[in-house]
């Protein structure tokens, strides 16, 4: 029978690497939330994946280091192993007397790492989607410029992006003061840029090229550029790849391409018409 392993983070991060850049991919790429962050650094082994093959653990263990992470990979035939050796006499000592609490609440920390456990048990996804050498799809509703879009990432948050806006700006037209619709327009922009950007990153562009959307006569040829350049399909500058999404972005694009074809016409003779009726009348 094949031998199986336990990969474990040890809780202290690899010398070299800086904790604060450790943290922060570990709770984007891992998904760990950010009031868990100290528990997981808390120096304390916590096992991330068991029941490995050698080939699989030692791939997970060697991408969790290319993090920043100490790892360690152990046997589980290994652990289950016990051999009686006596253990020595406790040390009685007396317990020091203090008026000072305690700083650190080591029962919370417990509660946090079987929290962590729980959460990485019931989610083994996330796990799994971190070996196949993909990052998680960035949120829709963030103001962070981090990660990738792949292309149908894009058309899904630029239709859902401008479904809201088209529907925020009816009911601000005829509820709401002139000032919101102000700000809705100041959001309005920093989240178009923030999806052209995410979009050139899988391009391996910088997001400075976000520049050309704004300028009138490149602005269209940019845009059918950023929605059919197809991404870097290994990681670059930016960050790996991310699973693709749905196909219901394009479907609607296509939906109301073919909606526009068909009414422009019968719009266009109804503009006439009226635009003669109005002539004749101021006759």
């Amino acid at each position: 029978m094949q031998d199986q392993y336990t990969v474990s983070f040890t809780g202290q991060v690899i010398p070299g690497f800086d904790i604060d850049i450790v943290k922060r991919d570990v709770q984007q790429k891992l998904k760990v939330p950010a009031e868990q962050i100290p528990a997981f650094f808390s120096g304390k082994p916590i096992p991330l994946k068991k029941h490995l093959s050698m080939n699989d653990a030692l791939t997970l263990k060697n991408r969790l280091e290319n993090l920043g992470l100490m790892m360690e990979m152990s046997s589980e035939s290994m652990m289950n192993l016990s051999f009686d050796v006596p253990e020595p006499p406790p040390k009685l000592e007396p317990s020091p007397v203090t008026t000072e609490k305690d700083p650190y609440d080591y029962q919370r920390i417990e509660r946090m790492q079987a929290e962590i456990e729980r959460k990485q048990s019931l989610a083994p996804q996330r796990i799994d989607r971190y070996e196949d050498g993909q990052d998680a799809v960035p949120e829709f509703f963030s103001l962070s410029f981090d990660g990738r879009y792949g292309r149908l990432n894009f058309i899904n948050a630029w239709v859902i992006f401008y479904g809201v806006l088209m529907l925020a700006m009816v009911v601000s037209m005829l509820f709401l003061p002139t000032l919101f619709i102000l700000v809705l327009l100041v959001l309005t922009m920093i989240a178009s840029i923030r999806i052209m950007v995410l979009r050139l990153h899988d391009i391996n562009l910088s997001g400075w090229w976000v520049i050309f959307y704004f300028i009138p006569a490149l602005n269209v040829a940019f845009l059918l550029f950023v929605m059919l350049m197809p991404g870097s399909s290994e990681e670059n500058e930016y960050g790996r790849p991310v699973p693709q999404g749905p196909w219901y972005g394009v479907l609607i694009l296509l939906a109301l391409l073919l909606l526009g074809g068909l009414f422009n016409e019968p719009l266009r003779q109804a503009a006439e018409r009226q635009s003669t009726t109005q002539t004749r009348y101021y006759r």
